[in-house]
């Protein structure tokens, strides 16, 4: 591998061309931009053969006072840099026009490298140290231009990158040019390198955006941006910043995104957004004039409609619930042809957008296997042999423990995993603690929708069903309180998981093991994907649980397994229930009269 630091602007240029195209033959692109005479002149080059020109081209037009770009990718033909034309990739990049995530400068820690996305091969930093465009190598030449633009845009959403810089026709400044946006005319350097190369699979991990916004906009017929202003209510900090007429370079992306938020947490229509966008971009002069300016605004509507999604546009006026730009008539034959592919949250057990509950009797530890859950879910590890293939942030709301009892719960088990480990959790897990939630209540329920728009979660666990209540469990409570976690779910696009408890035992039914055996009305499990049970024998020692996984909507119901809890509240899957020869463990006591064995016989955990 050519060296690229610490060489001559010639060889440092050429040794960064080289790990950009490789030796594939193709077309690159190297357009060039006259600041002064507003001249934009598009330039290709064919590679390998034309390499010193490359370089020669890129020194000698900066020298001249120009400012010089690159795309990554190369081109078929020497016509039009479009997607059409594109031919491939020995990269993905993304663009920073801000901050850059933690740890990837330097040696990366394992909970960086962990991470849905790794530390880039390459950073060229552009101007300031935040400023910085990262190249990821791909052991191979990529030609599949949908996966490009999908695993950059993936990038983009998950490290809040520039919206500006997934296309596969984006260009990006290479070194040893000059910005000549900035007063200083700051070089263009490579920050950072190393050796790494991924394959594709290693992106994989990436939740896929979620398009939320129409490309349909008439950008020709936008509401009047006065008549916006004074229909909604604005913060005055809010509105101090949408009035400002300058934003220095180097802010214009973070400043438009900024504002897409606010119209975005206001619960402004699409077209609204972008009204206020277009205005804002005409003064602050960000993608004013760019081909792709329609794009990139759309781009920040959409990011924003994600981290805001209440004031989502509906499809159809009145109705509820509706995902934008969704098809909903359908004949059978295309209906059938429709390819559509399950994401899995926990692979072959709950999907994105589901949702699943455990139940047991009280003492049996369904808070603490949730939290396991939830522990796996942000390392992105196995659940109890169910794989999960990405990490994600999960929120615990804890309505029925106490705070120092869920504390003490948290802390034991977090006992279990590594520093490195203890550092994603901590960031990606988050708790919301409340001592009653009713959520058929409306002022609850704006309550709790604005924790979680703060929190962002991609699941939700909620311990527990019954608190979400004011009590009653009967058919018509169930049914309302299914709906109201339907929109929840639909609001946020994430999955939830409910701690229930079961019916008491009775002498005919001394092993809860059916869905019948859950206390409430029947429609509890209804709209659940994912059903476990959890009980123990009278014979069983006081840390093995037996599970029945009694529901698997989408996947094939697992037979029933044991798991055995250590003394950090972990539990892993064991092949026998750990009989206990008489009754020695109960210390003289007997069964509760759920079948299962007294506190006092049970083992004292360091709590």
């Amino acid at each position: 591998m050519p060296e690229i630091l610490n060489e001559s602007p010639t060889k440092e240029l050429g040794a960064f061309f080289d790990e950009l195209w490789h030796d594939t033959e193709g077309l690159v692109y190297l357009p060039t931009l006259d600041r002064a005479a507003d001249i934009f002149d598009k330039v290709m080059f064919h590679w390998p053969k034309s390499r010193k020109q490359v370089i020669q081209h890129v020194l000698g037009s900066t020298a001249k006072g120009l400012e010089v770009y690159c795309a990554p990718a190369l081109f078929k033909e020497a016509k039009q840099p479009n997607k059409d034309n594109v031919l491939g990739t020995w990269v993905i990049w993304s663009e920073y026009d801000g901050s850059v995530p933690d740890g990837w400068t330097g040696e990366p820690s394992e909970a960086v490298t962990l991470a849905p996305v790794p530390p880039p091969s390459i950073m060229v930093q552009s101007s300031s140290d935040t400023n910085i465009h990262a190249y990821w190598r791909l052991d191979k030449f990529e030609t599949d231009t949908e996966w490009i633009e999908n695993t950059n845009r993936a990038i983009t959403y998950d490290t809040r990158a520039d919206t500006s810089g997934w296309d596969c026709t984006q260009i990006l400044r290479p070194p040893h040019t000059r910005n000549y946006k900035y007063s200083d005319k700051p070089i263009v350097t490579v920050a950072y390198i190393t050796k790494t190369v991924y394959n594709r699979a290693r992106f994989s991990s990436l939740p896929p955006v979620k398009q939320l916004v129409s490309d349909s906009i008439d950008i020709d017929n936008l509401p009047p941006v006065d008549k916006i202003v004074a229909l909604h209510q604005w913060t005055e900090d809010d509105f101090e910043f949408f009035n400002a007429d300058v934003i220095p370079e180097g802010h214009r992306s973070d400043a438009l995104m900024r504002l897409g938020y606010i119209g975005a947490e206001m619960g402004l229509a699409d077209t609204e957004i972008y009204a206020i966008l277009d205005y804002a971009d005409k003064k602050w002069k960000k993608y004013i004039n760019r081909t792709d300016r329609k794009g990139r605004l759309l781009d920040i509507i959409n990011r924003a409609k994600e981290k805001h999604p209440h004031g989502a546009d509906l499809s159809f006026s009145g109705l509820t619930g509706v995902e934008i730009g969704r098809k909903h008539l359908w004949k059978a034959g295309e209906f059938i042809k429709e390819k559509v592919e399950v994401v899995w949250a926990v692979k072959d057990f709950i999907e994105v957008g589901g949702m699943g509950m455990v139940a047991a009797s009280p003492g049996l530890g369904k808070t603490q296997l949730s939290l396991q859950l939830a522990i796996a879910c942000t390392l992105g590890k196995p659940f109890l042999g169910w794989n999960i293939e990405r990490q994600q942030n999960i929120t615990f709301l804890n309505i029925e423990m106490s705070f120092v009892a869920l504390q003490r719960f948290l802390e034991t088990i977090l006992e279990h995993y590594t520093d490195e480990e203890r550092v994603i959790i901590e960031e990606r897990l988050s708790i919301i603690d409340i001592d009653n939630l009713p959520l058929s209540q409306e002022g609850a329920r704006t309550y709790l929708y604005g924790l979680l728009e703060e929190a962002r979660p991609d699941g939700l666990i909620i311990d527990s069903f019954g608190k979400l209540t004011n009590g009653k469990l009967d058919e018509e409570t169930v049914k309302k309180l299914n709906n109201e976690l339907g929109s929840l779910r639909r609001r946020f696009n994430c999955w939830v998981w409910l701690i229930h408890h079961n019916r008491k035992t009775t002498e005919n039914n001394k092993q809860t093991s059916t869905l019948d055996d859950i206390f409430g009305s029947v429609y509890i499990t209804a709209e659940q994907s994912a059903v476990l049970l959890l009980w123990r024998g009278a014979t069983y020692s006081s840390n093995k649980i037996k599970v029945f996984n009694v529901k698997n909507r989408l996947s094939v119901e697992r037979e029933d397994f044991f798991l055995q809890r250590d003394e950090h509240l972990h539990y892993t899957v064991t092949e026998t229930p750990g009989e206990v020869v008489g009754q020695a463990f109960l210390k003289g006591g007997e069964n509760d009269s759920n079948g299962d064995t007294p506190d006092k016989g049970r083992p004292h955990f360091k709590f």
